[in-house]
């Protein structure tokens, strides 16, 4: 009898590097969504207004809600639970539900303002609404030439109204309107003069205040 012929090993069949490389390529992808998925969820807690806040309002803690919020880089931005001090004020109007900016805060005793009541004759501008930033303009109404002749200026820069109440006039057809400003002291003295002195004022709403 003839011996068999001795069994040949059989040696796997290189591994297609195509197929790897497409094992990588989708390992690689599902690994970097993953990784924008977890950095998009880091959120942080901030606070949000519960309700409109007008500038000038003494804040605490409980005029907010916590809000859970991605915000990257931005986070430090806005007043989180525990940075809130005593004492704080608001700087300018936040609504209800906004976010909470830290630059819209200040200590009250960093704030030397006193509220003024003014009576504006006709209708206020239609920019002109509580919590906006205006400047009061005056026009002399006193005798003499030099009064008459002098041309309308700024008395006071950025108050902040507070409150508008429009009142009826006993003269048929006419009305006026008071209006609640918070003025820096430095300022009360001057509006009074003005007021006594029965000039003519006029609040014009400053580019870029707080609506």
């Amino acid at each position: 009898m003839s011996a068999r012929p001795p069994k040949r090993r059989r040696f796997p069949r290189s591994v297609d590097v195509r197929l790897l490389v497409g094992i990588v390529l989708v390992a690689a992808s599902i690994g970097g969504v993953w990784a924008v998925v977890a950095a998009a969820d880091r959120s942080v807690p901030v606070y949000a207004a519960a309700s409109t806040i007008v500038a000038g309002d003494a804040v605490g803690k409980d005029d907010f809600v916590v809000e859970q919020v991605s915000l990257g880089r931005a986070g430090d931005l806005y007043a989180a639970p525990g940075s809130l001090g005593d004492g704080l004020v608001a700087t300018r109007t936040v609504l209800a539900g906004e976010l909470m900016p830290r630059e819209a805060l200040s200590s009250s005793h960093d704030l030397a303002r006193a509220p003024v009541v003014v009576t504006v004759a006709g209708e206020l501008a239609e920019r002109v609404t509580e919590g906006r930033e205006v400047d009061v303009w005056t026009s002399s109404t006193g005798d003499g030439d030099e009064a008459v002749g002098a041309p309308p200026s700024v008395l006071v820069s950025g108050a902040l109204v507070m409150r508008i109440v429009k009142e009826e006039s006993l003269v048929a057809g006419s009305s006026e309107v008071s209006v609640e400003l918070s003025v820096p002291d430095g300022a009360v003295a001057v509006l009074l003069a003005a007021t006594a002195a029965g000039d003519s004022l006029t609040l014009v709403p400053v580019d870029g205040g707080t609506e």
